[in-house]
């Protein structure tokens, strides 16, 4: 369902967009699916609405089920919906999840989409941080992974990746601290199933500000540097060529875009998994 107001929130109109076959989906409009979730609507700057579902049928990775991520567009405000574009579709062998969508705020021909893609083969990996409250309101915190070679039935030992040491983000002008994300590390699968944890680490310049700092899969102890400053967070994302991109967003009005690619040109290890799970 998809909920439509026009003042301010203060009354809604619901409205089913053909996601799924209870909402109107059929063979004819793209929406055969026995269900539908985790929707996001985004808008582009002509006005027009563009919403993101992921629609499914039987269970994930059970035999004969089916998954697809689909969008619709509406050109009045939300009021009506096209029938569904496909962007991916699969069967049991694959899971697609956690989609979201984006439209381009400078240029409406322009919109984004973006989900996890699942292997029904190899394992799982379970990529976390582990905060641990000490004494007087202290904290300490740790990036760590457990991995599953049966589809989640069973999961392994904690593995240690490192210590969580970064100092977080601050207003440039006043220093006050910004709520982030900074002890969250993150995970990324390169083209050929490798992994690299990534996470902000003040490490590099003594405790004074958080830089970043990748661990490739079975190298947990290798350090790679790349500039940082107070104000700004980061995500990883692994690309052909062996090497890792980041991708950093300032705060406040010193918002600006930098890309930074680090070489990861030492010996790599096989990994069980070439998907990953928040």
């Amino acid at each position: 369902m998809t909920g439509l107001s026009f003042d301010g929130g203060t009354s809604w109109t619901r409205l089913a967009v053909p996601f799924a076959r209870c909402a109107g989906g059929s063979v004819a409009n793209g929406g055969d699916y026995q269900r539908a979730t985790d929707p996001w609507v985004t808008f582009s700057p002509n006005g027009i609405a563009h919403q993101i579902a992921l629609s499914s049928s039987g269970g994930i990775f059970q035999p004969s089920a089916v998954n697809a991520v689909l969008v619709s567009r509406s050109g009045d405000g939300g009021v009506t919906w096209g029938n569904p574009v496909t962007l991916i579709r699969d069967s049991e062998q694959f899971f697609n999840d956690k989609e979201s969508i984006t439209a381009d705020r400078t240029d409406p021909r322009f919109v984004y989409a973006v989900w996890g893609r699942l292997a029904a083969a190899g394992g799982l990996i379970n990529f976390f941080t582990q905060i641990d409250a000490g004494p007087n309101n202290t904290a300490t915190a740790f990036l760590a992974v457990i991995r599953s070679a049966d589809k989640g039935l069973t999961w392994s030992l904690l593995i240690r990746i490192a210590d969580s040491l970064a100092v977080g983000s601050r207003y440039p002008e006043t220093g006050t601290p910004i709520r982030d994300a900074a002890s969250l590390g993150s995970i990324a699968v390169g083209p050929a199933g490798e992994l690299f944890a990534g996470g902000q680490d003040a490490r590099f310049s003594s405790g004074a500000r958080d830089g970043h700092r990748i661990f490739p899969f079975g190298r947990w102890d290798h350090l790679a540097r790349e500039p940082g400053g107070r104000a700004f967070r980061s995500g990883d994302r692994a690309e052909r060529r062996r090497t890792v991109s980041r991708r950093l967003s300032g705060t406040h009005q010193h918002r600006r875009r930098v890309r930074a690619v680090l070489r990861t040109d030492q010996q790599r290890q096989p990994v069980e998994s070439n998907r990953c799970i928040r």
